[in-house]
């Protein structure tokens, strides 16, 4: 059977490369399993490339794993997604739904965008823009 995750971590930020044919089951498990990373680890950043994984997002799962996301509100986290233009259309949902439940997530077909925007924004700078 084929590896179909890869994980390492990056200095503060587990990375993660998605492989293989998409299923939500599948996708829950290995939001768990980034989540226990992360805690394990005390990481605040997560990268996840999925633009070599098979098959389509419907527009349900995507708000179903958005709202996944809350269990792990309590920290500050910033979650990445590197995708291909067909998992960002018809929009961006999970994007939209996983910000609007107070998670710092943004999805991106190009990779210095991502780049930039992972190193952006942190704990400090968050908290010194709620006091003003």
């Amino acid at each position: 059977m084929p590896r179909e995750t890869h994980i390492e971590i990056k200095g503060s930020c587990l990375c993660v490369k998605v492989f293989g044919k998409y299923s939500l089951e599948r996708s829950k498990k290995l939001f768990t399993s980034i989540f226990d990373w992360i805690e394990n680890e005390n990481l605040s950043k997560v990268l996840i490339d999925i633009r070599e994984m098979a098959g389509k997002i419907s527009v349900v799962d995507r708000f179903n794993l958005a709202n996944m996301l809350q269990e792990y509100r309590s920290r500050f986290i910033k979650i990445a997604f590197l995708v291909r233009e067909d998992h960002q259309k018809p929009t961006k949902i999970f994007e939209t739904v996983a910000n609007n439940r107070g998670i710092y997530v943004i999805t991106a077909t190009d990779e210095e965008d991502i780049k930039e925007w992972i190193d952006s924004v942190t704990l400090n700078s968050v908290k010194k823009k709620a006091v003003h």
